[in-house]
């Protein structure tokens, strides 16, 4: 198809316009500075904060632990996916803060390859409740978000502390908060 100049100078100024608005809405997003409940569901435990947290949960440097009863698992923070891992059923978001966190749900309770439509892929943008995982029925699986690299850095040079009592959570719900800054 061959365009006019000024239709084709139109068409990048409105493609322009609209990636600075989602630069902006990202921007926005990231400065909300929580991590969000990733499902429906139970808040279990902040095992990080827990002395009696178990070997594998210091061991993963567990932030949150959940028990999914929900058909999506959601994005907890906005970032970008840097991987995939459906025989673990595990989805690793970068913050733009350059945090890495892991979300894995249960393997025994479910299977991302068998029970799953997996919905992003690395190098995919996503914001806080963007749906990552949508399963065939809703599940009831336990969950955990993890931190890749330090959970010192997310839990203590940035602050971030519980915001939600245990027991029953909606997805969207502020979990972890940082402040402003």
């Amino acid at each position: 198809m061959n365009y006019s100049g000024d239709t084709k100078d139109t068409f990048e100024q409105a493609k322009k316009e609209y990636e600075a608005t989602e630069e902006a809405n990202m921007k926005a997003a990231d400065d909300y500075h929580d991590l969000f409940a990733w499902a429906d569901g139970d808040l279990l435990a902040y095992p990080y904060s827990d002395p009696n947290a178990s070997d594998q949960d210091k061991m993963m440097q567990t932030l949150i632990t959940m028990k999914v009863k929900d058909q999506n698992i959601n994005a907890p923070v906005s970032g970008t996916v840097i991987s995939v891992d459906p025989k673990q059923n595990i989805i690793v978001i970068q913050t733009p803060m350059g945090n890495r966190l892991g979300l894995k749900i249960c393997t025994g309770a479910v299977d991302f390859e068998k029970d799953a439509k997996i919905l992003v892929s690395p190098g995919q943008k996503v914001r806080e409740g963007d749906t990552l995982v949508h399963f065939i029925a809703p599940v009831e699986a336990k969950s955990k978000l993890f931190a890749i690299d330090s959970v010192d850095k997310i839990l203590y040079q940035e602050g971030y502390q519980p915001r939600s009592e245990l027991g029953k959570v909606s997805q969207g719900e502020p979990l972890l908060s940082r402040p402003a800054q």
